[in-house]
């Protein structure tokens, strides 16, 4: 992403932000709502409003996709996505294999389940006979995380998938997301991308992105402000923006400390 600048109407809402994903990476864009992450997401994945204007270069895979939506691109120019909607970004009135099926080349569901069990989702057969309704928000997240894996697209971004989620089910997500990022666990079958995949994780919680993220771009006001490695954005904040974060969460971590002490009761 080069010097990206996005305005709707007379506002300028992402201005001039550059950086670049390698190959196998696991990248948090950080910041608050109005921050510009989601809009970013959006320039990547060709899904801008009609109404966007947009200058600057979005390269994926050496393909310049800056102005083409998501339809226009050629394979290798399209990532996957996944949303903190969970409910939204499945059909309510089919059931979760047959959406697997009818979107992806496997037509078992006995290849399904197992792909799924391969991908640390559990209980996969009753789920591919569930509708979304049935099932967990947690559930439902992790069947969007399949569903991306199994695009074949190499760059994952995954826009504040946590937030809805109780702190059991947001540990779960961010284990698999972990898991299908860092090792070949997820890329042993033929229906999953055998290149190391990538992910822009977007978030406004950095206690969340520590815990998934190698390295941190800090936006502000729809400019990048900070970005380096996730252990030394943690450990020497340089923007006063930034630095808030931090204290924020070393605050709440020190307010559980006498409750998670090893030897005192949690």
């Amino acid at each position: 992403m080069d010097n990206l600048s996005l305005s709707i109407g007379s506002t300028e809402l992402v201005k001039a932000i550059s950086f670049q994903l390698h190959q196998g990476e696991r990248v948090c864009l950080l910041g608050a709502s109005g921050s510009g992450k989601s809009l970013t997401a959006r320039a990547l994945s060709g899904t801008l409003p009609p109404n966007t204007r947009v200058s600057g270069q979005v390269m994926i895979n050496d393909h310049d996709v800056t102005h083409q939506p998501i339809l226009q691109r050629p394979a290798a120019g399209r990532i996957a996505t996944i949303f903190q909607d969970s409910f939204g970004a499945l059909n309510p009135l089919m059931s979760v294999g047959k959406q697997l099926s009818l979107s992806t080349h496997v037509r078992s569901y006995h290849q399904l389940s197992s792909l799924l069990t391969q991908m640390g989702i559990p209980d996969s057969e009753q789920l591919l006979s569930r509708l979304p309704g049935e099932l967990s928000g947690g559930q439902r997240q992790r069947l969007c995380i399949a569903f991306a894996l199994l695009s074949g697209a190499n760059l994952l971004v995954a826009d504040e998938p946590t937030t809805a989620l109780d702190v059991l089910n947001q540990q779960q997500v961010i284990d698999l997301l972990k898991q299908c990022t860092s090792d070949q666990a997820c890329h042993h079958s033929e229906h999953l991308h055998s290149a190391s995949l990538s992910l822009l994780f977007i978030t406004h919680d950095i206690h969340v992105a520590a815990q998934l993220c190698q390295r941190a771009i800090v936006l502000y006001d729809g400019q990048v402000v900070e970005q380096g490695r996730m252990e030394e954005v943690l450990l020497n904040p340089q923007h006063a923006y930034t630095k808030r974060l931090v204290a924020a969460v070393q605050t709440a971590d020190s307010h559980l400390a006498p409750y998670t002490h090893k030897g005192r009761a949690a």
